[in-house]
């Protein structure tokens, strides 16, 4: 599968035609690793149109992913003909025949460009330096000071333009591959050591920095900072945040963001405080209103938002953000609703001092008085991050600064291209660091593969056990060269609570050792990550500390392997690990990553289709409708299993199934199909067409002998038929159910079953079978180790002895059942036992406590917009006022039940809530 981009060749000048040619031949044999590159350059490209020529390069550009701008002397597009330079010489001293300049359309489109966030990369040929227009020059010097990376190159043939455009594509394209993950989980900090770690070195030479950031935060200002990698913004903003806890200006909420979208950056911030589901199942405004309420409750002071690489996610993260909250962002993109910060390059003198704190065993040496030590910093750029490689190198070495000159000076001759542009000096250094590794021993050399061996994975962190199986070790002897690497600055080990131990490398050092790793060597990731997944595919929730740290890099292999026809099986089966459909325990699921979820279903139905699976393809649309089930967007998952049934046309299957034979997996994936429409217009409401859906299900479940699919369409019609109050029919469907789930054996949906059936018998007075019902579906539960379904059927327990007056037998279960919702976050259950516990404690006339629970249920119906559980609550608290004499509240409480009924059309509650404020109102 493979990824189109534009590149928009910027020029309109005659002179520079054979450059523009040059270029437009040369682009489309750039692309790699599935990118395909296709030039843009409007002699050649632009369509025949009716439009005015400057919309039809606009909207190119507007489509592209790269800028490629080609100048030279001239500012304005110069005007042809000898008439119009007399006409110019004679505009000078009279302004009749002064003509407007004509716009430069390269500038005007680097400025679009720069609005759209487009990459630039600026190319400027040498004709007479002197000649060239001072207004050219000061656009030119006025690039090379912007923090955003353009840096712009001359050349004075075809040739060097050409080799000047691979380096700077390849450059680009490396940037565009390597991935930028974010965390999985955000760090609530209320003490400085959440966010420090205490291997962190000193931060030198940004006093005025972190002062700076703090005034602006007092003002209430959003605060950006902005710089190239390795300038250590990460490292700033961990002293921020450090100070103001320390002065009682926390909590603080810590997010590494990365390349993340906002529904999951949304995620990550909820799962501090276990919502991460609840805001997963939330779409669009509702989602955003609802990680709003999060924050609001959560107490934080500050959010700080780390190495935000998709702006596109901010300003959806921002509308997020109470306003009474303040946010620091680091970043090295631009973003003008920030105060941004610019973060440079240190002082010589901090550089120094840096150099000694790292190169610390070398203690003879005052490198602040040493000419070699300036050179040194120097060279690297005055660069915190490459002070600590060569820092660090020079201390396990017993090197001096000048061997590290002169092997840096060396070694950038033949280095290949870094990714910074503005900084060639990553790569010479890291390759200095490695070749003195490389020839310190064995251990060294297989330290330097080691890291090699990141440059394949598809996320620049690892576990030791991951990285065993790509190097095919023992993980003991990984253990020691990761360690290896941590001594020189190359690798940083990250522990983080509830997660397995993971290696991470910096992104220069991954960018430098990416485009050093072969397709076959990813290829072997792919396998350790099959392999990795086997060893954890049956987890719960709570153990999935092994995964966690491995999730980007297990994403990004089922997206690499789609990319090719040959590796789809591979994908496909990774891809089953992460999602085994939506409700069976898959990892993303679980994690509440549901639009990352989505993006992979949408990948592998891609592939699908162009391996020509077109079964697979049917499964993976209908997987994608499960999940937008699950998330509450109804009319997409609708929508979606409608695509996986030949876009809709299902009401005329049954005909076509009578007229025609087809192969028995086609049938099974359009019986899953069906039986996911039918629950999805359960969801919304519309039970005579979700019964219409199922039974033509279940007719296809039966004809191919489907035992699974029919046992579980026939429990979607018992729960359906319970649902509209005919007991009796659904107690008929779900007892058929139970003999088809126990024959399979399925003891799940033999729980499941039998939960149902007690909710029937329940509802037709015959409490002793729904009892015994209840307890068969808990000891199922709890021995297939159900935790859900545990909580579920300890609720029914509870329900049905608070409706027998056995209220201390109803707590119990309640309690219990209380326990396991907050365990596996479970809001909407968590909701239903506190408004359940409500009216026990009402029946004992302990009312204040009654009006306790009942509150917070209603915070959680309220927080997860359960109406109909937000009614009931208000209905309960109405009935506890009025017993206790308040009559108005009671009233107000009434009224505001009645209005939330009255939205979801349910007349039943709405007479019932009618005839209580006639009760009230009649007593007052």
């Amino acid at each position: 599968m493979t990824r189109t981009l534009n590149v928009f060749i910027s020029s309109k000048m005659v002179e520079l035609k054979e450059e523009r040619e040059s270029l437009y031949k040369l682009i489309p044999t750039l692309g790699r690793e599935g990118i395909v590159l296709h030039a843009w350059e409007f002699e050649t490209s632009a369509p025949a149109s009716s439009d005015p020529i400057r919309e039809v390069y606009l909207k190119a550009l507007k489509s592209s992913a790269l800028y490629i701008g080609l100048f030279w002397n001239e500012y304005s597009k110069p005007r042809p003909g000898v008439r119009a330079a007399i006409k110019r010489f004679i505009g000078l001293f009279w302004s009749k025949y002064r003509e407007p300049e004509q716009p430069n359309w390269t500038i005007d489109e680097f400025n679009r460009a720069t609005e759209e966030r487009i990459e630039r990369h600026i190319y400027v040929k040498v004709v007479n330096r002197r000649k060239r227009d001072p207004r050219l020059q000061r656009f030119l010097d006025k690039q090379s000071k912007v923090i955003s990376g353009i840096t712009w190159k001359e050349f004075k043939t075809i040739e060097e333009l050409v080799e000047s455009v691979k380096r700077s594509t390849d450059d680009w394209l490396n940037k565009l591959l390597v991935s930028h993950p974010g965390a999985d989980s955000a760090i609530f900090a209320s003490d400085a050591d959440d966010v420090l770690e205490r291997t962190d070195i000193k931060l030198i030479g940004r006093d005025n920095l972190v002062n700076q950031v703090n005034s602006l935060l007092d003002q209430n200002e959003q605060v950006l900072l902005q710089g190239f990698g390795g300038m250590g913004k990460t490292r700033l903003a961990k002293e921020v945040a450090v100070q103001r806890l320390a002065n009682g200006k926390g909590p603080v909420l810590w997010l590494r963001a990365g390349d993340e979208n906002a529904e999951t950056v949304f995620a990550a911030l909820a799962r501090p405080f276990k919502r991460h589901l609840e805001i997963a199942h939330e779409v669009g405004e509702l989602q955003i209103q609802a990680v709003r309420h999060l924050l609001k409750e959560s107490g934080i002071k500050l959010l700080v938002l780390d190495d935000v690489w998709n702006m596109e996610a901010l300003p959806k993260v921002m509308k997020a953000v109470p306003r009474d909250i303040l946010m620091l962002v680091t970043s090295r993109n631009i973003d003008s609703q920030f105060r941004r910060i610019e973060i440079r390059k240190l002082e010589r003198q901090d550089s120094l001092e840096l150099l000694g704190l790292y190169a610390q065993k070398n203690t003879d040496k005052n490198w602040i008085k040493d000419i070699n030590a300036d050179i040194l910093c120097e060279k690297v750029g005055d660069s915190p991050y490459l002070l600590k490689v060569v820092g660090k190198t020079m201390s396990e070495s017993a090197s001096t600064p000048v061997d590290m000159v002169q092997r840096v000076e060396s070694t950038s001759l033949h280095m290949l291209p870094s990714a910074e542009s503005n900084n060639e000096m990553v790569a010479s250094v890291i390759e200095v660091s490695l070749s003195m590794l490389y020839m310190s021993g064995q251990e060294g050399k297989e330290a330097h593969r080691a890291f090699l061996s990141f440059g394949a994975l598809f996320a620049p962190s690892a576990t030791p056990e991951l990285m065993a199986l790509v190097m095919g070790e023992n993980e003991s002897a990984v253990n020691k060269m990761l360690y290896e690497l941590q001594k020189l600055g190359l690798a940083d080990e990250e522990r983080k609570p509830g997660e397995s131990v993971a290696y991470n490398i910096h992104e220069l050092a991954y960018s430098y050792a990416r485009p050093r790793s072969s397709d076959e060597q990813r290829g072997r990731v792919l396998d350790a990550c099959l392999a990795y997944m086997k060893q954890h595919e049956r987890l719960s929730e709570g153990d999935f500390a092994a995964l966690l740290p491995m999730l980007r890099n297990l994403q990004g292999a089922a997206k690499w392997a789609f990319q090719d026809k040959e590796r789809y099986a591979q994908g496909k089966k990774l891809t089953e690990m992460l999602f085994v459909g939506a409700g069976r325990g898959g990892i993303l699921d679980l994690l509440g990553l549901a639009s990352e979820s989505k993006e992979l279903m949408e990948m592998a139905a891609q592939a699908a289709a162009e391996a020509k699976k077109s079964e697979d393809r049917r499964d993976w649309q209908g997987n994608q409708g499960v999940g937008d089930q699950q998330r509450g967007d109804v009319e997409q998952a609708i929508e979606d299993h409608e695509k996986a049934l030949n876009k809709g046309l299902v009401r005329k299957f049954m005909d076509r199934f009578l007229r025609t034979s087809r192969k028995i997996h086609d049938l099974s994936n359009e019986g899953k199909t069906l039986s996911n429409l039918g629950i999805a217009h359960r969801s919304k409401g519309e039970f005579e067409h979700a019964i219409e859906w199922l039974q033509r299900a279940l007719a296809i479940h039966e004809a191919i002998n489907d035992l699974q699919g029919q046992a579980d369409d026939l429990t979607n019609l018992g729960v359906i038929y319970s649902d509209l109050g005919r007991f009796n029919e659904a107690i008929d469907y779900l007892q058929q159910a139970l003999v088809l789930h126990s024959t399979i054996p399925d003891r799940r949906g033999v729980g499941a079953d039998l939960g149902n059936l007690g909710i029937a018998y329940k509802n037709l007075g015959q409490h002793d079978r729904a009892i015994d019902c209840y307890q068969q579906a808990l000891a199922i539960s709890r021995e297939i180790k159900d935790r859900r379904a545990e909580g579920n059927h300890l609720g029914n327990l509870g329900n049905i002895y608070n409706e027998l007056g056995e209220t201390k037998q109803a707590i119990d279960y309640l309690e219990q059942a209380l326990v396991i919702r907050r365990e596996i976050h479970d809001p909407y259950g968590e909701g239903a036992d506190l408004g359940n516990l409500g009216i026990a404690y009402k029946n004992l006339g302990q009312h204040q406590r009654a009006i306790e629970y009942y509150q917070q249920s209603l915070a959680i119906r309220r927080q997860i917009h359960d109406l109909m559980g937000e009614g009931k609550n208000l209905g309960d608290l109405g009935n506890i006022c009025y017993i206790s004499g308040q009559i108005d509240q009671a009233l107000e409480y009434y009224q505001q039940a009645r209005d939330i009924f009255v939205k979801t059309n349910v007349p039943d509650m709405v007479a019932q809530v009618d005839r209580m404020i006639a009760r009230a109102r009649a007593k007052r």
